[in-house]
């Protein structure tokens, strides 16, 4: 995902590249990890026939304009049911 193509926010070019790579293991075990907005973020995942769980991380910067400036490093929790 490349964002801001045209370059109108006048941002570092890293900080509008996002990459991801996810493996799959018996669609029951999830590796994820990438890059987004200049940042690392990585997660894993847990799915059976009556649910899933996501544990994740990854940043934002604060600073408006420069990269690695001010980190926000956020953790983020998912339970979703299936029925």
């Amino acid at each position: 995902d490349y964002r801001d193509v045209l370059a109108v926010h006048n941002v570092n070019a890293i900080r509008r590249i996002n990459l991801g790579l996810e493996l799959d293991l018996r669609k029951t075990f999830f590796l994820r990890t990438g890059m987004t907005r200049g940042y690392w973020t990585a997660g894993v995942g847990l799915a059976s026939k009556y649910g899933s769980i996501d544990f994740g991380t990854y940043s934002e910067e604060l600073h408006p304009r420069n990269l690695h400036s001010i980190e926000d490093r956020r953790i983020s929790i998912r339970y979703g049911s299936h029925f």
